[in-house]
C-alpha cells in the first residue's frame, strides 16, 4: 500500500513537473546591430553557474566580431525572473554573476576574443544557461 503510494506521488510530481514547464521558452535571442549572435544553450541544477572557468562547449561557437563598446541585446519570448552574466577574457574570469536588469550587455573596448554564459531563471524548476563568444576588433 504505502509503495503504491509513493509511485503515485512520484508520478504526479514528474506530470507537475514536466507539464509546468513545457510551455516556457528558454533560448534567448542574442544580437549586437541587427546581427544574431550564435549561441549554445545546455541546462544545469541552477541559475548560477558554478565554476571560473567557461564552459568547454565555448569551443563549438563561431565567434562573431563586434566593435568596441558596441551593446548586445538579449531578449527571450517568456521572460526569466531573473538573468546573470559571468564572462570571461581568455581564460580569465572579468565578470561574476552580476544581475542583468536590463537586457543588454556592452562591450568592452579592449581588442580580443570574450567569452559569456547567461544563466536564466524562471521559475524554482526551470533555468537554462547559454554561452555565446564575441571578438572585439576595430
Amino acid at each position: 500500500m504505502m509503495e503504491n503510494l509513493k509511485l503515485c506521488f512520484l508520478a504526479f510530481s514528474l506530470f507537475l513537473l514536466v507539464g509546468c514547464n513545457s510551455d516556457i521558452v528558454v533560448s534567448p535571442n542574442i544580437t549586437v546591430e541587427g546581427e544574431t549572435i550564435s549561441t549554445i544553450g545546455y541546462s544545469g541544477t541552477s541559475a548560477d553557474t558554478e565554476s571560473d572557468k567557461p564552459p568547454e562547449i565555448y569551443e563549438m561557437l563561431d565567434i562573431t566580431v563586434v566593435k568596441p563598446k558596441a551593446e548586445i541585446s538579449i531578449s527571450y519570448k517568456d521572460t526569466p525572473k531573473k538573468v546573470l552574466v559571468k564572462s570571461w577574457y581568455g581564460a580569465k574570469l572579468v565578470e561574476d554573476d552580476r544581475e542583468l536588469k536590463e537586457y543588454k550587455i556592452t562591450v568592452p573596448s579592449e581588442e580580443g576574443i570574450y567569452i559569456y554564459n547567461l544563466a536564466a531563471r524562471w521559475n524554482f524548476r526551470t533555468a537554462s544557461n547559454s554561452v555565446f563568444v564575441i571578438e572585439v576588433k576595430r
